[in-house]
């Protein structure tokens, strides 16, 4: 006998308190609702069902099985809607959240792209410097460059798409007043335009790493800023050193209004995650979408990022 036609009789028993009722709602006659039942019984060696004259009630057996089932049922339903869903045109609406600058600069062209595959389905762009999560920003997939900040991941998945190298650079205007750091412990003498990523009260230590050995310096300067492309300003006018993904500041060391600096240790550099809802069915749009970023990333002209 059919497991899951079994079973589906004995949630409908369950939800309307009798056979008859069951009967009804799934079209079939009330015997056809008794056999699935004694065959269930049967098969487990458990009573799930108490008859009386007026009703019938689940056993602490019958309670379980039924919940466990109701779930495994949502996931089936889940997974027909998901694979049916793939094998349709792709269609509706997809709103993707990121930093400005980094949408600006990837974002944007990534949404092109896909749309040149999937025509049916519409984007809008939504970009902050404040959004933390797919949640609070109301968007189907937040990108986060950078440590995402700590997340209930039984609300939020996050999938790690690349990884930026990141540039120190300042003004050739700034360097020539004030000269090249040659070490790491030479910032200290330097003024530093720093970053305040999202869901932080202030700018975050700069990384580097040094003869296999990770240092974090912290800055500080007259200027900070939650947004990449204000820090970006702020170099260019000659207000200090800066230290960003390269991908933000290619075009403008390729102009020579930032010029790179190198000194004795290795630049870190920034992932680069997408998060969205966690939900029983995510849309074949959004992980379409997903899959679109992670496999056209490290083709990008954004000095190659390193995929993972």
């Amino acid at each position: 006998m059919d497991r899951i036609a079994a079973v589906r009789a004995f949630i409908g028993v369950a939800e309307f308190g009798s056979f008859n009722g069951a009967a009804r709602a799934q079209g079939v006659s009330p015997s056809v609702i008794t056999k699935h039942i004694q065959f269930l019984e049967q098969d487990l060696g458990t009573t799930l069902l108490q008859r009386n004259t007026r009703r019938v009630v689940l056993t602490d057996a019958g309670s379980l099985y039924r919940e466990r089932w109701c779930k495994i049922l949502l996931d089936i339903a889940a997974a027909d809607a998901a694979v049916g869903e793939d094998h349709r045109e792709m269609k509706g609406s997809l709103k993707i959240g990121a930093p400005a600058a980094f949408g600006r600069v990837v974002v944007a062209p990534l949404a092109v792209s896909f749309l040149r595959e999937h025509g049916g389905v519409a984007i809008d762009l939504v970009f902050s410097n404040s959004a933390t999560d797919p949640l609070s920003a109301k968007v189907d997939v937040l990108f986060r460059v950078g440590a995402p900040p700590a997340i209930d991941l039984a609300s939020v998945s996050a999938r790690r798409l690349a990884s930026f190298p990141m540039i120190l650079c300042a003004s050739p205007d700034y360097l020539d007043r004030f000269g090249e750091p040659a070490s790491i412990e030479a910032l200290r003498d330097h003024v530093c335009v720093n970053r305040i990523l999202a869901g932080q009260s202030g700018g975050s230590p700069w990384r580097f790493v040094r003869a296999g050995v990770p240092i974090e310096v912290p800055t500080s300067s007259a200027i900070r800023a939650n947004s990449a492309d204000a820090v970006i300003s702020a170099g260019i006018h000659g207000q200090g050193l800066i230290y960003l993904p390269a991908c933000l500041v290619q075009d403008q060391l390729h102009a020579g209004r930032l010029r790179r600096i190198e000194f004795d240790a290795e630049m870190g550099e920034a992932p680069l995650s997408a998060l969205w809802q966690n939900d029983r069915h995510v849309p074949a749009r959004l992980r379409a979408f997903v899959n679109h970023c992670a496999s056209h990333l490290p083709t990008m002209d954004v000095t190659h990022p390193v995929a993972h």
